[in-house]
């Protein structure tokens, strides 16, 4: 699992809810003829992250909204352009310029025009056909955040946790175990009954606060896989 920007748990906003995002939803601003809820594929410039800027995104996902039901109360999966994809991030479309709104081209016949995927480096292996099917798997991340003891921190990417973590916009970690739980409720029932303190195998260098532990797979294997 790929993370950045560690904070304490205690100093964040919950995510699906900032105070941007509930003006943002206030002062909502539809052009007339705009069709609800966007098409995937459609790009429009948009806020990132409650900032000021405005930068052109691709709504490449789209959810009900938690709050509301109508189309107006539809959450985004945007892509930023000038940005690398661990800053794609769910937004509101009060939290966009819909005056900037360019539609999906399509064909003659109504159909979405086909785009074509790009081969980077980290994918040169793939075939046409599996790395669509990659991007498609992977193109939303699934987890937004994880708690790690006493540090929150935003994820990166799309990771492969079991389907029944899918809808989980955060995961609570032991830092001992790398064991994860829903709910923070969970995570604390684990500590009472967890009586390791450390990570498992063998200590093998410490300096100051600083230690390194050598960890066979073959018997830890559940921490293994959990770090990996």
């Amino acid at each position: 699992l790929k993370t950045m920007t560690k904070r304490s748990a205690k100093d964040v906003d919950v995510a699906d809810d900032t105070p941007q995002r509930r003006r943002a939803r206030s002062t909502l601003d539809i052009p007339p003829g705009t069709e609800l809820p966007l098409e995937l594929g459609t790009k429009v410039h948009c806020r990132w992250r409650g900032k000021d800027e405005f930068y052109q995104a691709r709504v490449i996902e789209k959810r009900p909204g938690a709050k509301g039901t109508g189309d107006e109360d539809y959450e985004y999966y945007v892509h930023y352009e000038q940005f690398n994809r661990r800053m794609d991030s769910w937004v509101t479309l009060g939290e966009m310029d819909l005056s900037t709104l360019v539609p999906v081209e399509k064909t003659e016949d109504g159909k979405k025009k086909k785009v074509e995927h790009e081969v980077d480096a980290e994918h040169a292996d793939f075939d046409p056909k599996a790395l669509q099917e990659h991007e498609e798997f992977t193109k939303v991340r699934n987890i937004l955040q994880i708690e790690l003891g006493k540090h929150e921190m935003d994820t990166w990417y799309f990771s492969p946790f079991p389907p029944e973590y899918s809808n989980c916009q955060k995961l609570f970690f032991c830092e001992y175990t790398l064991q994860f739980f829903k709910r923070k409720e969970q995570l604390q029932r684990h500590l009472k009954k967890n009586e390791m303190r450390h990570p498992p195998g063998d200590e093998i260098y410490r300096k100051g606060n600083l230690s390194f532990f050598e960890i066979d797979g073959k018997k830890h294997k559940l921490f293994c896989q959990n770090l990996c």
